[in-house]
């Protein structure tokens, strides 16, 4: 294998440039660091803390495990285990609390979300749940539709609501 030196065109002709692996490592470096501290700024104050889980006061939050939740909103589960009917209540695909919910509690993306929705729409099998526009009306809806489910942002929540907890598949409490 040849020894190849690096050179440096310059007012003095050709020279051999001591430093050049160390100086672009360096420089490729200073990049990662600067891309992984943007990506901080970017998360504003208006960037969501998460979402929370909220249901009817009549629906039994024992077993409301991420694995449950994922089956009652990709409509795999259409009837809570007493019998009553699930009633889903949802925002737009683009809002900031819709997608933390979809990739916090559920583990997935809204556009997957949606994708189920229409298929299931499409064929008959099930119904698109409920889009709500504001987190106030999805806590108003929640809270006087039985059997309903829905979401709020992490830090919100009143006497009213009831914000649950729920375990992933490794038991860890969200």
């Amino acid at each position: 294998m040849r020894n190849r030196q690096v050179y440096r065109t310059g007012e003095g002709g050709r020279e051999p440039d001591q430093g050049a692996s160390h100086g672009g490592l360096k420089r490729y470096l200073m990049l990662i660091v600067l891309g992984w501290s943007l990506s901080f700024v970017s998360l504003g104050a208006d960037a969501p803390q998460g979402a929370r889980v909220i249901a009817h006061p009549d629906v039994d939050t024992a077993y409301l495990t991420r694995g449950f939740l994922r089956s009652v909103f990709t409509l795999r589960v259409r009837v809570w285990p007493d019998g009553g009917p699930v009633r889903i209540f949802v925002l737009d695909d683009g809002d900031p609390v819709h997608v933390a919910f979809s990739r916090d509690v559920l583990g997935t993306y809204p556009y997957v979300l949606r994708r189920t929705w229409n298929r299931m729409t499409f064929t008959g099998i099930g119904l698109i749940p409920v889009r709500v526009s504001t987190l106030e009306e999805m806590r108003q809806r929640v809270m006087s539709t039985p059997g309903a489910i829905g979401y709020v942002k992490a830090k919100e929540g009143d006497a009213s609501t009831r914000l649950l907890h729920v375990a992933n598949r490794w038991g860890v409490m969200k």
